[in-house]
């Protein structure tokens, strides 16, 4: 399988080979279209298939062009940067790396791992513009991009009324010991 080109349909399939969990295919599809144009052969003369890498490092390898050294022994046996190279081994460590966590906010390892290094002109996450016609990112805090802000969950509705309730009972002690100050100074 090694040195060849996936299209977007085959690098879900490959994430989903490789152990990852099938809801976050499409966007792991997209950050490998981002990060390799789905290509996983090596830029000739280089250790990777990423000319500039954004550590320094001798370079990012593969479709979701993971950093070597940086990631050597993170899967079991894996010693070499050429080990990378196949598309597997690859996506095993894209799978890893992507905790089973679909969050593509920041402090979410996608976005630590991926998204934070790429970018459109727009400042928009690049992997956007790949994702396939109707799938999504998953939610992350509301108003942020793929927060799903337009749909109200009901967890999301009972913490605002838990809120409000808080707040109305604190302003009902807050008169209660008002007036008794005040009952106070009157007698």
């Amino acid at each position: 399988m090694a040195n060849r080109h996936f299209s977007y349909p085959q690098l879900e399939a490959l994430w989903i080979r490789a152990g990852g969990p099938r809801r976050m295919a499409p966007v792991m599809a997209a950050i490998g279209e981002v990060e390799s144009h789905g290509d996983s052969a090596p830029t000739p003369g280089k250790t990777g298939n990423n000319p500039a890498t954004a550590t320094g490092l001798p370079g990012a390898i593969g479709v979701w062009q993971e950093e070597w050294p940086l990631y050597e022994n993170a899967l079991p046996g894996l010693t070499s940067p050429d080990q990378l190279l196949d598309p597997l081994t690859n996506a095993r460590l894209a799978v890893k790396l992507a905790g089973n966590d679909p969050s593509t906010m920041p402090g979410h390892p996608v976005y630590d791992n991926w998204i934070q290094w790429e970018g459109d002109i727009s400042g928009q996450p690049a992997y956007l513009h790949y994702l396939s016609p109707g799938a999504r990112p998953a939610p992350g805090p509301a108003g942020s991009p793929g927060s799903g802000a337009d749909s109200v969950s009901f967890g999301g509705l009972a913490l605002i009324a838990v809120f409000v309730l808080a707040g109305a009972a604190a302003a009902v002690i807050g008169t209660a010991r008002a007036a008794r100050s005040t009952r106070g100074q009157t007698a």
